[in-house]
Protein backbone atom coordinates (compact mmCIF):
# COMPACT_ATOMS: atom_id res chain seq x y z
CA UNK A 1 0.00 0.00 0.00
CA UNK A 2 1.51 3.64 -1.28
CA UNK A 3 1.48 6.42 1.33
CA UNK A 4 -1.34 7.95 0.33
CA UNK A 5 -3.28 4.64 0.00
CA UNK A 6 -2.26 4.13 4.22
CA UNK A 7 -3.42 7.97 4.40
CA UNK A 8 -6.71 7.78 2.90
CA UNK A 9 -7.63 3.91 4.88
CA UNK A 10 -6.49 5.65 7.96
CA UNK A 11 -8.03 8.80 7.36
CA UNK A 12 -11.31 7.08 6.88
CA UNK A 13 -10.76 4.57 9.55
CA UNK A 14 -10.10 7.46 11.88
CA UNK A 15 -13.09 9.55 11.06
CA UNK A 16 -15.62 6.26 11.10
CA UNK A 17 -14.41 5.93 14.73
CA UNK A 18 -14.81 9.49 15.92
CA UNK A 19 -18.44 9.54 13.71
CA UNK A 20 -20.16 6.65 15.47
CA UNK A 21 -18.54 7.83 19.07
CA UNK A 22 -20.08 11.17 18.63
CA UNK A 23 -20.04 13.64 20.66
CA UNK A 24 -18.20 11.52 23.16
CA UNK A 25 -14.54 12.10 23.46
CA UNK A 26 -12.01 8.83 22.93
CA UNK A 27 -8.54 8.26 23.70
CA UNK A 28 -6.78 6.78 20.17
CA UNK A 29 -3.99 5.06 20.93
CA UNK A 30 -2.25 4.51 17.78
CA UNK A 31 -0.58 0.86 18.54
CA UNK A 32 -4.29 -0.33 19.36
CA UNK A 33 -5.42 1.70 15.89
CA UNK A 34 -3.53 -0.26 13.78
CA UNK A 35 -3.80 -3.45 15.08
CA UNK A 36 -7.94 -2.89 14.74
CA UNK A 37 -7.53 -1.13 11.60
CA UNK A 38 -5.83 -4.19 10.25
CA UNK A 39 -2.74 -2.19 8.74
CA UNK A 40 -0.05 -4.99 8.19
CA UNK A 41 3.42 -5.14 10.03
CA UNK A 42 4.60 -4.63 6.58
CA UNK A 43 2.58 -1.35 5.65
CA UNK A 44 3.30 -0.08 9.04
CA UNK A 45 7.35 -0.32 8.53
CA UNK A 46 7.53 0.35 5.24
CA UNK A 47 5.55 3.84 4.71
CA UNK A 48 6.05 5.08 8.47
CA UNK A 49 8.47 7.41 6.88
CA UNK A 50 10.18 8.02 10.14
CA UNK A 51 6.71 8.33 12.05
CA UNK A 52 3.70 7.13 12.82
CA UNK A 53 1.20 7.12 9.92
CA UNK A 54 -1.67 7.05 12.17
CA UNK A 55 -0.58 9.45 14.38
CA UNK A 56 0.45 11.88 11.57
CA UNK A 57 -3.10 11.33 9.47
CA UNK A 58 -4.44 12.33 12.85
CA UNK A 59 -2.24 15.55 13.72
CA UNK A 60 -3.31 16.41 9.75
CA UNK A 61 -6.86 16.15 10.47
CA UNK A 62 -6.50 18.31 13.80
CA UNK A 63 -4.35 21.00 11.98
CA UNK A 64 -6.95 21.25 9.17
CA UNK A 65 -9.82 21.38 11.65
CA UNK A 66 -11.77 18.42 11.00
CA UNK A 67 -10.51 16.76 14.49
CA UNK A 68 -9.87 18.24 18.16
CA UNK A 69 -7.68 16.56 20.83
CA UNK A 70 -7.11 17.58 24.24
CA UNK A 71 -3.44 16.44 24.19
CA UNK A 72 -0.69 14.21 22.06
CA UNK A 73 1.78 11.69 23.90
CA UNK A 74 4.44 9.96 22.52
CA UNK A 75 5.41 11.74 19.82
CA UNK A 76 1.95 10.73 18.12
CA UNK A 77 1.14 7.14 19.40
CA UNK A 78 -2.04 8.46 22.03
CA UNK A 79 -4.00 11.62 21.63
CA UNK A 80 -6.37 11.95 24.58
CA UNK A 81 -10.02 13.24 24.46
CA UNK A 82 -10.08 12.93 20.35
CA UNK A 83 -13.87 14.19 18.92
CA UNK A 84 -14.84 15.44 15.87
CA UNK A 85 -15.08 19.43 15.23
CA UNK A 86 -18.38 20.95 13.56
CA UNK A 87 -16.26 21.02 10.63
CA UNK A 88 -15.66 17.46 10.97
CA UNK A 89 -19.28 16.71 11.42
CA UNK A 90 -20.73 18.59 8.88
CA UNK A 91 -17.98 16.57 6.52
CA UNK A 92 -19.31 13.90 7.15
CA UNK A 93 -22.94 14.68 7.31
CA UNK A 94 -22.68 15.55 3.78
CA UNK A 95 -24.17 13.90 1.32
CA UNK A 96 -21.94 13.55 -2.02
CA UNK A 97 -23.73 13.71 -5.69
CA UNK A 98 -22.09 10.40 -6.58
CA UNK A 99 -24.22 8.27 -4.15
CA UNK A 100 -27.96 7.33 -4.79
CA UNK A 101 -29.94 7.19 -2.45
CA UNK A 102 -27.97 9.85 -0.81
CA UNK A 103 -26.69 8.80 2.45
CA UNK A 104 -24.02 10.59 4.16
CA UNK A 105 -20.38 9.95 4.22
CA UNK A 106 -20.20 9.15 7.86
CA UNK A 107 -23.33 6.91 7.04
CA UNK A 108 -21.19 5.38 4.11
CA UNK A 109 -18.18 5.01 6.15
CA UNK A 110 -19.70 2.77 8.86
CA UNK A 111 -21.53 0.70 6.32
CA UNK A 112 -18.35 0.24 3.87
CA UNK A 113 -16.28 -0.83 7.33
CA UNK A 114 -12.90 -2.04 6.79
CA UNK A 115 -13.48 -4.22 3.80
CA UNK A 116 -14.23 -1.19 1.65
CA UNK A 117 -12.34 -1.35 -1.84
CA UNK A 118 -9.44 1.34 -1.81
CA UNK A 119 -11.54 3.36 -4.82
CA UNK A 120 -13.82 4.06 -2.80
CA UNK A 121 -12.09 4.92 0.85
CA UNK A 122 -10.38 7.53 -1.27
CA UNK A 123 -13.94 9.41 -2.38
CA UNK A 124 -15.23 8.83 0.85
CA UNK A 125 -12.08 10.46 2.24
CA UNK A 126 -12.17 13.29 -0.64
CA UNK A 127 -15.33 13.99 -0.27
CA UNK A 128 -15.35 14.75 3.19
CA UNK A 129 -12.45 16.43 3.06
CA UNK A 130 -13.17 18.70 -0.08
CA UNK A 131 -10.62 17.71 -2.18
CA UNK A 132 -11.36 17.50 -5.64
CA UNK A 133 -9.76 14.87 -8.21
Amino acid sequence: MDNISLFNYVTASVLRLLYENFPNPIMLDTGKLRVEFGISDEDWHEYRGGGNSIGSAIRWLGDEGFVRYASEAGRGTAFASAVLTAKGLSALNRSPDVLTPKPTIGERLKEVGKTAATETITSLVKAALGVSG
